[in-house]
């Protein structure tokens, strides 16, 4: 079983010893963010700080690991990068396929064990909107893959068994 894990842990005080022994004892997973947004993830120096020591925190505890995400579909969890660049489409696609790059080579360094390409895709297809090649979601685990051959590569999808199993269309 896995959760996400959070910085409590990097703090070298009491609050994160108690969140390290809690996480040790209920979990043999965690998730380590790698969100791209511009204000709190990876576009932002001091959250990819923290997300990298999330990462190395984690592999030296032991754990199984899972980088999430690598892309996610949505404007309001991008980089402004990526919201400058609607006009331009081919170089939206560009811009996100560097970025699927980069992280997936820093999981591999990292040691990462599982990553999710991409984020909710049947909820959030604002990108592919404006992208329109019908290729764009093969080519993010295609270049993801290409730079962390060793990683395994998957979705995030949420409510996929909500309602007793009964939702299919996220099945």
């Amino acid at each position: 079983m896995s959760s996400t894990v959070n910085t409590p842990a990097l703090g070298g005080d009491e609050v994160a010893e108690k969140y390290t022994q809690i996480v040790l004892k209920n979990f043999t997973g965690v998730t380590c963010p790698t969100y791209a947004a511009q204000t709190w993830g990876w576009y932002d120096p001091a959250s990819r700080e923290r997300y990298l020591k999330t990462m190395q925190w984690a592999k030296q505890q032991g754990l199984a690991t899972r980088a999430h995400p690598m892309f996610w579909s949505r404007f309001d969890y991008s980089p402004t990068v990526w919201s400058d660049l609607k006009s331009e489409p081919a170089k939206l696609r560009q811009a996100i396929l560097d970025h699927v790059k980069e992280v997936a080579a820093v999981a591999a360094e990292y040691k990462i064990d599982w990553v999710d390409m991409i984020n909710e895709p049947i909820g959030f297809s604002q990108v592919e909107q404006i992208v329109t090649d019908p290729s764009f979601r093969a080519d993010v685990f295609k270049v993801g893959k290409a730079a962390a051959p060793n990683v395994k590569a998957g979705i995030n999808e949420h409510s996929i068994i909500s309602s007793g199993g009964l939702n299919t269309m996220k099945q």
